[in-house]
Parts: C-alpha cells; sequence; structure tokens
C-alpha cells in the first residue's frame, strides 16, 4: 500500500485523517494531535450561512496555527450559491482543502437538507459540490454516510455523483443516517464505494478505535485511506500508533502517566488558548473521561469535577485521585 496520497495538489504523506468533531475539535484539540502527525486536520464543522453571515463568531472556530497544516476547513449546507462563496472564504482563510459535509446526523442540521439530508437528494448534493469546486483552487472533499437508513442505502449512487461533480476525495462512514452511532459500521458500504469511485480517493470511517481495526478497515474495504473520529478522543496519538502497526505489527500503549500528562497538557492548551475559568471547567469535564477511561474508579474522579467550581478544586481533584486509586498505575 502506497502510505502517501495526493488530492489534487495536496501531498498527503500518510493514510490517516483526523475528522472533525463538533464541540471537540477546537484549537487544543489540534494541539494535541500535531506531535503525532496525523496526514491531514481540521476545524469543527460550520454551517455556510454562519460563514457568510455571523463571521465574527463563526471565524474563531476556524483558527488554526502553521504547524497543523495539512488544515482542512469542513462547511456544511445545501444552497449551491452559499456554499461557494463559503468556499471562497475558506480559500482565503488560508486553508489547504475544503470537505462538504453530507454526513452529520443530527436533526438541527438535517431539517433545512444539510448534512446527511443532502443523501436524499443526490442531484441536489452534486449541484452543491459542483458549485465548490468551481469557486477555489483547493482540493474538494465529501463526507457521507452510507444512506438515510436500510431501507435507502445509496451509497453507490452518492460515490458516483461526487466523483461526477469533481471532488478529489470521498470519506465515507459506514452507517445510515437513522442508525446515529449504534451499532456497527458496515464496513461492505466502504468496500462498495470504493467500488465505483474510479480514480477519486475513498477513505473509510467507522469504528476505528485501535490500530488493529484501522488495518482492517483498510485491508476489508480496499479503500485509500482512512478517517477517523471519535477514535481520536483522548487519544491524540492514535496516528502514531496506527502508522507504527501498519509498519511493524506493533505499537507503543501509553501508561497511565502518560494519559495523565497528556489530559494535563490538554487542560494547559485550554486555559492558554481561551483564558476562561469556567470553559476550563467545561472542557475537564468533558475530556476527563476520554483519557482516562480505562482508569480505575475514575467515576469518582469525574464526579468531583462535576463539583469544582475553580481551576484550583480542577488540578487538586485530579492529584487527589492519583494518590488514592492509581499507585500502581503510576
Amino acid at each position: 500500500m502506497d502510505t502517501k496520497i495526493y488530492l489534487k495538489n495536496l501531498l498527503l504523506d500518510s493514510p490517516i485523517v483526523y475528522a472533525p468533531l463538533a464541540g471537540f475539535s477546537d484549537f487544543p484539540y489540534r494541539q494535541m494531535a500535531v506531535p503525532y502527525g496525523p496526514a491531514l486536520m481540521f476545524c469543527e464543522m460550520t454551517k455556510v450561512e454562519g460563514i457568510l453571515w455571523s463571521p465574527q463568531r463563526t471565524l474563531k472556530l476556524l483558527e488554526f496555527s502553521e504547524d497543523m497544516r495539512p488544515i482542512g476547513g469542513q462547511i456544511c449546507g445545501s444552497n449551491p450559491f452559499l456554499a461557494a462563496e463559503a468556499a471562497r472564504v475558506i480559500e482565503s482563510l488560508g486553508f489547504d482543502l475544503i470537505d462538504l459535509n453530507c454526513g452529520c446526523p443530527t436533526d438541527k442540521i438535517t431539517k433545512d437538507g444539510s448534512g446527511s439530508g443532502m443523501l436524499k437528494d443526490p442531484i441536489g448534493l452534486g449541484k452543491v459540490v459542483e458549485a465548490i469546486v468551481q469557486s477555489t483552487s483547493l482540493p474538494v472533499t465529501v463526507k457521507i454516510r452510507s444512506g438515510w437508513d436500510f431501507e435507502n442505502i445509496n451509497v453507490e449512487e452518492v460515490v458516483s455523483v461526487v466523483r461526477e461533480s469533481g471532488a478529489d476525495a470521498v470519506f465515507v462512514h459506514g452507517r445510515t443516517r437513522s442508525q446515529g452511532y449504534v451499532g456497527p459500521a458496515n464496513r461492505d458500504f466502504i468496500r462498495r464505494a470504493k467500488a465505483v469511485a474510479g480514480t477519486m480517493k475513498v477513505f473509510g470511517n467507522g469504528d476505528i478505535f485501535s490500530p488493529e481495526s484501522a488495518k482492517d478497515m483498510l485491508e476489508a474495504t480496499q479503500c485509500d485511506g482512512i478517517l477517523v473520529a471519535r477514535g481520536t478522543m483522548g487519544a491524540p496519538w492514535i496516528a502514531k500508533q496506527i502508522r507504527e502497526y501498519l509498519e511493524t505489527g506493533t505499537y507503543h500503549v501509553p501508561s497511565f502517566l502518560e494519559r495523565k500528562e497528556a489530559f494535563l497538557l490538554h487542560l494547559r492548551y485550554v486555559e492558554e488558548y481561551y483564558s476562561s475559568e469556567a470553559k476550563l471547567l467545561t472542557e475537564t469535564r468533558k475530556l476527563c473521561g476520554h483519557y482516562l477511561v480505562s482508569s480505575e474508579n475514575v467515576r469518582f474522579l469525574r464526579a468531583a469535577l462535576g463539583k469544582a467550581k475553580t481551576r484550583e478544586e480542577i488540578y487538586s481533584s485530579i492529584e487527589r485521585y492519583c494518590e488514592e486509586y492509581c499507585r500502581d498505575e503510576i
């Protein structure tokens, strides 16, 4: 397998891409990922209307640093004209790639035909992709699910439309919209996408939580690359693990101490970026269960953090937890 992938004029030095995750893929989240070398990262998804009509609020989501390159901007919207205008803004901000989200399953996104709602109208989806392609010189990719529900699996049709509309790659989630994140991702849908994609690159997505599952995705579907989403939560190092496993058959598993130190570093990045104690409290509660999910009695730490009201209480709770429950792991 060739580990380098070209998307138009953009070279990805591995097949491992980190997905945009609403509520997670913020600036500190991406700072954590940089040392582990994913081939491509994204800022959080932004609605095209937000980019065009509420730029001050939306542009905060689109901040990145040079060491995060290559960096993608993911937009969401079903209006070709607005999508094209938003793509021009994304290019002007210095992004390396533009992705159209046709996979988000939430009601607030699909109610206007955006996100995975676009799977119901492949022709309309194609018009949006074509408008974006014609508006920018950047590589254009599309994130899809395999169908609206099991009675409407149209992954081959949608991938064919995406290809004919000029996109450079498609990210295929092996679940339907109706599944949400319940049940296993069907890799046969991704294999079927690859079979009709022609020269367009296909990235498999869904249930990639370990190097083993990444290797299985590549082998079972013959896709060109993988899109890791929830598998990055509390594991910014998973790209490095996957590369190691594909190359050597083994990989490093972080110790509790390494995971704890990564958690604390992530909190430091949150403090530096947001300068907000309230934001630190929110992010600490959200991230704890991901970084320390496999630790004994972590529920006690989560309960303590849920009651914390200051920065000092956060760090004292973490240290107290480590002293009481994690001596052997350290």
